[in-house]
Formats: C-alpha cells, sequence, structure tokens
C-alpha cells in the first residue's frame, strides 16, 4: 500500500509551479521570435519598397499574405503549447488533490503506529510461545522419568 506524504505533495506542487514557469518561458520565446521575424520582414518590405519606388504592389501582396501564413502558424503553435500545458497542469493539480485526499483518509502516522504494536504484540506471543513449548518438554520429560521409574521398580 503507498501512502502519501507531504514530501511527495510539496514535490507535485513544485513541479507544477516549474511547469507554469517552463510555459511561461516558451511563450516568452515564442513572441519574442513572432516580433523578431514581424521587424525582419517589415525591414525587408521597407528596403523593397524604397528600391521600387513604382508602386510594385504584387511583391507586398505576396509577402503579407507569406507573412501573415507564418503567424497564422505561429500562433497555432502557441495555442497548441498553451492547452498541453494547461492539460498538464490539470492532471497534476487532480493528482495532487488525489494524494492530499488519500493522505487524509489513511492517516500514515496511525497505521504506522497500529503496525508497530503489531510486530511488538508478534515478539512477545514468540517469546511466550517459546516458554510454553520448554516448559510442556521439561514435563514431559519429568512425566517420562516417573512412569519410567515406576515400570523399573515393578520388574
Amino acid at each position: 500500500m503507498k501512502t502519501t506524504t507531504t514530501v511527495e505533495i510539496e514535490n507535485a506542487k513544485q513541479s507544477i509551479t516549474l511547469a507554469k514557469e517552463e510555459a511561461r518561458q516558451v511563450l516568452a520565446q515564442e513572441a519574442a521570435d513572432a516580433k523578431k521575424a514581424i521587424n525582419a520582414a517589415a525591414a525587408e518590405a521597407i528596403k523593397v519598397v524604397g528600391t521600387q519606388k513604382n508602386g510594385d504592389h504584387d511583391f507586398l501582396l505576396t509577402f503579407s499574405t507569406e507573412v501573415k501564413g507564418k503567424l497564422d502558424g505561429l500562433i497555432a503553435s502557441v495555442k497548441d503549447l498553451s492547452t498541453g500545458t494547461a492539460a498538464r497542469l490539470d492532471r497534476v493539480e487532480g493528482r495532487v488533490a488525489s494524494l492530499e485526499r488519500c493522505n487524509e483518509e489513511i492517516n500514515p502516522k496511525k497505521v504506522a503506529e497500529v503496525a508497530y504494536q503489531g510486530l511488538a504484540w508478534r515478539k512477545q506471543y514468540d517469546v511466550i510461545w517459546k516458554i510454553t513449548i520448554a516448559f510442556i518438554g521439561l514435563v514431559s520429560v519429568i512425566v517420562g522419568i516417573i512412569l519410567g521409574t515406576k515400570n523399573i521398580i515393578r520388574f
């Protein structure tokens, strides 16, 4: 039977905290990467517009479509990441709640006390049993000697 300790509960809470922090860091990194990509794309667009003063909008439309597609992919991956992290956090929080309920219901300290009392009783029982067997053996020897002596005297 597995019991829950406060150390395990604290470890689970630390795991939740670490997972939250990891999710924040990943989201911050993804946002920074998206910002860099947008800035690089804007700089490239400014260069192209600056060199093509004749109003070549086809390139800008293509470029805009590509950037929008990449941003949509980035947004989808960030949503997947946040959904996965939220689901993971929900599972961990559920496990922690379950462990806390088990700890309250089982009361490991009381179970340990009962187990130690049982072991102490077992040791006492073993000693009493050995003394009883020794006593029965001694009585058997005495009875055997008495009966043997009476039989020898009759012959």
